[in-house]
């Protein structure tokens, strides 16, 4: 009977225990994820993402994901999340990109490239005649020997017109004027960064998903969860 009755009285106080530590888990899961009931849900939060680039159809969110959500004194969340925007090129863009980007930005890396061989053939010689003549001056050596002349003419000639890097970024000028005109409601800062994002910029010849790392300030309203104004 004794034994019965410690039985009894060790499941109850097991029970007990249970009921107690129960709550305590949930609280702590909660606590863990940073979601509750009475928390921006992930729709809501994505919501946010999607009003940013909503007026601009070259611009698409996907593959949302809601992080963590961290309550503030105020009442409102401060919700981390992680996404990607497709950006559409409009065909302004994506038909240069295609068509006359490659093919320039090839003939101005050969140039770039012959014009580096023309500077090193030109100084090894220069240096080489200034150690012979030491006293004569680069202009000096220029009028007396024909071969570092003919080096300097050729030196010269590589090097004017366009250059390798203003091209690629007066290209990449161009795509940020592009875009921001084609989503002239979304901010020009946003767009900017987003253009800045992909390498090669070949890649604006088509599709370009960017990924987005945000977090949004976030308040409780009659119409659910809203982003803080």
């Amino acid at each position: 009977m004794q034994d019965d009755e410690m039985l009894k009285k060790g499941n109850t106080m097991q029970s007990r225990q249970t009921l107690i530590a129960l709550p305590v888990l949930l609280l702590a899961g909660a606590l863990l994820t940073g979601c509750n009931s009475d928390a921006p849900s992930t729709s809501e939060a994505q919501q946010v993402a999607e009003g940013i680039f909503a007026s601009c159809d070259n611009l698409k969110v996907k593959d949302f994901e809601r992080v963590n959500g961290i309550p503030q004194n105020d009442g409102s969340y401060l919700v981390q999340v992680k996404y990607t925007v497709r950006l559409t090129p409009p065909e302004s863009i994506s038909s240069y990109m295609r068509d006359t980007y490659p093919k320039t930005l090839a003939e101005l890396q050969a140039k770039d490239t012959l014009f580096k061989e023309l500077r090193t053939q030109y100084f090894e010689r220069l240096h080489a005649l200034e150690a012979t003549e030491p006293m004569a001056t680069e202009n000096d050596l220029l009028a007396k020997y024909p071969d570092l002349a003919q080096l300097f003419a050729k030196l010269n000639e590589a090097n004017s017109g366009p250059q390798l890097n203003s091209f690629v970024n007066d290209t990449m000028s161009m795509i940020e004027r592009n875009m921001v005109d084609a989503c002239p409601k979304v901010n020009p800062s946003t767009t900017i960064r987003m253009v800045g994002v992909p390498k090669p910029l070949e890649k604006f010849a088509g599709d370009v998903d960017i990924p987005f790392n945000d977090t949004y300030a976030m308040i409780k309203t009659d119409n659910g969860w809203m982003a803080r104004q």
